[in-house]
């Protein structure tokens, strides 16, 4: 494979058009005065000079005195360490109907349990049963059930009522053909993921206790039927919920304003859900490790050793992080990075003129600021990126360019599942 074709693909990957052009900010030529000659003045070493294999470089530190060269020494070459394209993986390799698709993720092993302690509530609701509306159920039934909630999403009729469903005036009668409306009622009632006379014993160590043994069988399916491609995003997914729940969120400035909230990791490409863990309150991290870096490290672990990158908005990323995901784990990030954090240096911070570009390197690791425009200044850090470079139409920086692009895979994940909600309203 040329080079040529190397970067074809990785734009293509990227989101990148073809043709896009960017070049080296050069350090003895920025694109801006203070491009590189603000130096951090926490204290007078941060302007010394360091020896570099070719010249000399001027350091400027954070303010917990973390050094940053304004010179790259390394060579700038940056690209993924493997190109990866997403595909279905293992049995997925061999479906051909969305059905078929749709077993993988919930195979009738899945749904077994679901029937098994649906019907322990039907029977502990024994003395309300009549003998045809009640009867328990089976797996047949409740695919039928799933497929009517399934067709309500794609119809957009979650709010329309029963009535209007099942009325013979309807312009669709699979409703009336698959079940009873009280029946569908009753079945919704009664639908259970777990042992309710197992469950508080078994919340005191898990608060996922209704739906563990679900959903880790349903991310397990997700994860060994797809074989993801080289770019990854990992991010917060809102899902509204209005039952009871210790851990539940409330975001009043959100038309969602209370739910669960699940981290998502999902693949750039196609904005398949890889992993995923819901927020349940306390966690067990490593020694050290914080509860960002726990989700990251958890749900990319698929991916390790792969030479992947994984894109983070600023909730997740810290320069600890990006290190230990590269050293440990050779996983490349790239993301944004709070302005108040204190491995940046502080002329990092502050605003310049718009298009001013700030380069930092340390470590394999590239810190850029970036002024879009006036009062407003951006902090990005990237494993992937080696070198400094600028677009150069836009000015913009090349990591900037890049998490634009591949930042919202888990945003696009929860817009689709919002679209094609099974929610009964």
């Amino acid at each position: 494979m040329t080079q040529r074709n190397l970067e074809e693909i990785q734009s293509l990957l990227r989101g990148l058009p073809l043709g896009t052009s960017y070049e080296i900010l050069s350090q003895d030529e920025p694109n801006n005065e203070e491009a590189f000659h603000e130096v951090d003045d926490i204290q007078d070493a941060d302007e010394d000079t360091a020896q570099g294999p070719s010249h000399s470089q001027l350091v400027i530190r954070g303010r917990n005195n973390y050094r940053w060269y304004t010179n790259n020494s390394e060579i700038p070459v940056q690209h993924v360490s493997q190109i990866y394209f997403a595909k279905p993986n293992g049995d997925a390799m061999n479906i051909k109907t969305p059905l078929e698709a749709w077993s993988l993720l919930f195979p009738n092993n899945l749904l077994e349990i679901i029937v098994r302690h649906t019907n322990e509530e039907i029977r502990r609701r024994a003395e309300y049963q009549n003998e045809d509306l009640h009867r328990e159920t089976n797996l047949v039934e409740l695919k039928a059930l799933l497929g009517l909630l399934y067709f309500t999403g794609l119809e957009k009729q979650n709010a329309s009522s029963t009535e209007d469903l099942w009325t013979p005036l309807s312009r669709y009668n699979m409703y009336e053909a698959a079940m009873d409306r009280h029946r569908f009622y009753f079945l919704l009632a009664c639908l259970t993921f777990d042992d309710k006379a197992t469950r508080i014993e078994r919340q005191r160590a898990q608060q996922l206790a209704p739906i563990k043994e679900i959903w880790d069988l349903f991310i397990w399916n997700c994860m060994r039927n797809y074989f993801p491609s080289s770019y990854c995003t990992i991010d917060q997914h809102f899902l509204k919920f209005e039952g009871r729940f210790c851990s539940k969120v409330f975001i009043p400035n959100k038309p969602k304003k209370s739910g669960i909230k699940i981290v998502c990791m999902n693949d750039v490409q196609t904005s398949y859900l890889i992993n995923a863990e819901p927020y349940a309150g306390r966690i067990r991290t490593l020694p050290g490790e914080s509860v960002t870096s726990y989700y990251v490290r958890k749900l990319s672990e698929s991916i390790h050793h792969t030479g992947r990158n994984i894109t983070c908005d600023n909730w997740f990323m810290s320069v600890d992080l990006v290190r230990k995901m590269k050293t440990q784990y050779n996983l490349s990030m790239v993301g944004t990075l709070r302005k108040n954090t204190w491995d940046i240096p502080s002329s990092f911070t502050r605003n310049a003129t718009p298009g001013t570009v700030r380069f930092g390197y340390n470590e394999g690791n590239t810190l850029v600021s970036y002024c879009p425009e006036s009062k407003k200044v951006l902090i990005l850090l990237s494993s992937l990126h080696k070198t400094g470079l600028v677009n150069v139409v836009t000015g913009s920086p090349e990591i900037l360019d890049f998490y634009t692009r591949t930042k919202e895979a888990t945003y696009r994940f929860d817009q689709m599942c919002q679209a094609y909600t099974t929610v009964r309203h």
